[in-house]
């Protein structure tokens, strides 16, 4: 072997490489780093290890609570066909040193929580190298880098997520359309195969579930002595303007928590004439509105034409149209009576914005909170013109194109991503969610609603698809919803469903 050449490279050229002996672990902030590297999430995958003594971690206890699950699988990268690791080439990993999993970096040292042992893994083929070669440049890396990677492998492993029990509520469509509700009064509730996704991806990440479905359904739970660690949660409730501060007001009676937005911040967030007057009070850029109660009310509205009337606390665009760009006084009443009868409920009436449309992510809370990325929403020929209607949301696979954009290059991006961030902490929103934004006729962007409890259906939900765009995973966005929400897990004890041989050594199991 050459002075100076990689053993890892004629380990390659020999097809004795270590990661084709074992399997290679992933920390999430591996996961982080080598997406960013390729650009793509599909490199990992949760396996069984092969060789039974992988799973003899008695002497390494935070790595058995942390890295192996229930059913001993844990997190690893992909094999190609004839088991070489997806990013073993002839010459060796074709991704560099500091990208690579920590896991596969530290090797051939062998160590546990205490630190590095004495000696190198006897598996290396250390007969190849000259008798003058250095074990560590021969590995490419130095012993004050083992130590570095070692530290920061063991951080990583204490940041991954306890096991926990996680309870689901949601309104399933199809359960209140088989009550006899209307397909109007149930387009803000989800599909199955949202609640599917949002489980496998719970599961994935080492946790255990619980399907507990609506309030009234989580009403007879609790009552029943039912609890969890944490209630992943995309209840949008029914009944009032509170709706979907219903199920967390009922959660936080039993001390429970649970992702998302407290009940306070849902209930200002879906009463946009609320959301609206705290906006402005905070100085977060929104147009002036008037609230019609009844139709007497409208002879007040001293707004310049043209307007937008939409009811004050719906989502999903229902009642809206593309009637509800109003251009005179008298159409102002008749479109109003009209709202206040069908949604009864007062109408929201601001200053029709001409401009473009942006929906923005966010992900975090408080000073931890950061914008994803932002899509723009663009009508199609065939779409109801000028409003991002009902009619175009529920069709919107047809009717509406989402298209990605960047603060980096578009002005009215950036200013966009710097106001809903500022919006989604000024309103203390938690976890993830999203900002609709448009500009007005002078380019100028406004606020229009904040989504604290954001659709979450993986390929047709805004915040899964601005996440899409990104090239982050599903599971990665509902990983990170739950590392937010689990900050507020108690530190006191272990959770519920942890046992005394899955210690949850976190102050909060994030």
């Amino acid at each position: 072997m050459k002075r100076g050449e990689s053993l890892c490279a004629q380990c390659a050229l020999r097809q004795q490489t270590c990661c084709q002996a074992h399997d290679i672990y992933v920390t999430l902030s591996d996961i982080r780093r080598i997406r960013r590297f390729t650009g793509t999430g599909e490199f990992w995958e949760y396996r069984v290890p092969w060789n039974p003594e992988y799973l003899d971690v008695g002497d390494d206890p935070l790595w058995q609570s942390r890295v192996i699950r229930r059913d001993n699988s844990r997190r690893v990268l992909k094999q190609q066909v004839g088991g070489d690791c997806v990013f073993l080439t002839s010459t060796g990993c074709r991704i560099p040193m500091e990208v690579r999993p920590l896991v596969c970096r530290l090797h051939p040292c062998q160590y546990d929580e205490r630190g590095i042992q004495p000696g190198l893994s006897p598996e290396c083929p250390w007969y190849l190298l000259a008798p003058d070669d250095s074990p560590h440049e021969a590995v490419s890396m130095s012993p004050a880098d083992a130590d570095r990677w070692h530290r920061l492998l063991y951080q990583e492993i204490r940041e991954e997520p306890c096991p926990m029990k996680i309870g689901l509520t949601y309104d399933l469509r199809s359960e209140y359309l088989a009550m006899g509700y209307s397909e109007l009064e149930t387009a803000e509730f989800d599909r199955p195969d949202t609640v599917d996704a949002i489980e496998n991806a719970l599961r994935d990440l080492g946790h255990t579930t619980d399907r507990i479905g609506h309030a009234r359904q989580l009403v007879h739970r609790l009552a029943a002595g039912d609890r969890w660690d944490l209630v992943f949660n995309i209840c949008e409730g029914l009944n009032g303007p509170a709706r979907e501060a219903q199920v967390p007001a009922l959660l936080d009676v039993y001390d429970i928590p649970y992702t998302f937005s407290d009940p306070l911040v849902l209930a200002v967030c879906l009463e946009k004439g609320m959301t609206k007057t705290l906006l402005r009070a905070a100085g977060i850029p929104t147009p002036e509105f008037a609230v019609v109660r009844r139709p007497e009310d409208v002879a007040s509205v001293s707004l310049g034409y043209p307007v937008f009337a939409k009811p004050i606390a719906e989502g999903t665009g229902k009642g809206i149209t593309p009637a509800s760009r109003i251009d005179a006084p008298d159409q102002l009443e008749a479109v109003c009576r009209e709202l206040l009868l069908t949604h009864r409920q007062p109408v929201l009436v601001e200053p029709y914005l001409p401009g473009r449309e942006f929906t923005v992510g966010v992900w975090g809370t408080d000073d931890q909170a950061e914008v994803i990325g932002t899509l723009e929403i663009v009508l199609r020929a065939d779409a109801e013109e000028g409003v991002y209607s009902y009619v175009n949301k529920e069709q919107c696979e047809e009717l509406v194109e989402y298209r990605p954009v960047a603060a980096e290059v578009d002005v009215a991006v950036s200013e966009a991503e710097l106001i809903a961030l500022a919006t989604w902490r000024a309103l203390g929103c938690r976890d993830a969610g999203r900002i609709d934004l448009r500009c007005d006729s002078e380019g100028r962007v406004q606020v229009m609603e904040i989504n604290p409890l954001a659709g979450l259906h993986p390929e047709h939900s805004d915040l899964p698809m601005i996440c899409t765009a990104r090239r982050i995973p599903y599971g990665e966005l509902i990983q990170r919803i739950v590392q937010s929400a689990a900050q507020r897990v108690r530190p006191a004890g272990p959770p519920l469903g942890l046992t005394a041989s899955q210690p949850c050594e976190k102050p909060a199991c994030a």
